[in-house]
């Protein structure tokens, strides 16, 4: 029962982790390529270690491999605020320029993804959602597709690492 909660709690720093980041990459503070992803994984590595040995999950393997899913968790979860945070960002460019020739009522959130999709991705990439997202991300630098490869490796390997290890025993002071 312990594993199943320490799971549980994972997901949710693993997503807290997310919103961070991406608050951060919505935040006029620059985000640097490779210092960004580091940064995510050390701040989820952490907190996943501080959650395991509150649970007291002693063995590595099984801490790596929770906290290996829980960054990959948190890397998609990221990419998918990226996604929505362009596509709003993409309407209200979209809607103020249409706005001087027609007014235009206030969409839904989930309209304002179906028009993303539907007048940009989709024509572009051929898909639509946080796959045609990536897909134009790639398509517009190369090395971007490297760049997210590198980060994806960098937030699970440094979270995995970090979290793995248990923390030594208290010894009592004599």
């Amino acid at each position: 029962m312990r594993y199943l909660i320490a799971i549980l709690t994972a997901v949710m720093f693993a997503i807290t982790a997310a919103a961070v980041i991406w608050a951060w990459w919505l935040s006029p503070i620059p985000t640097f390529l490779v210092f960004t992803a580091v940064l995510h994984g050390i701040g989820l590595g952490v907190a996943l270690a501080w959650l395991f040995d509150q649970f007291r999950i002693s063995l590595p393997a099984r801490r790596a491999s929770i906290a290996a899913m829980a960054s990959i968790l948190s890397v998609a979860a990221l990419v998918g605020g990226q996604y929505v945070a362009d596509a709003k960002i993409y309407h209200n460019q979209r809607q103020r320029a249409m706005s001087k020739f027609f007014p235009m009522p206030p969409h839904s959130a989930k309209a304002v993804l179906q028009e993303y999709d539907r007048s940009l991705l989709a024509p572009v990439t051929g898909r639509s959602g946080v796959i045609g997202y990536i897909m134009l991300q790639d398509r517009t630098t190369v090395w971007r597709r490297w760049l997210r490869v590198v980060d994806v490796l960098l937030v699970v390997a440094i979270a995995s690492v970090l979290a793995a290890r248990p923390a030594p025993l208290a010894r009592p002071r004599g």
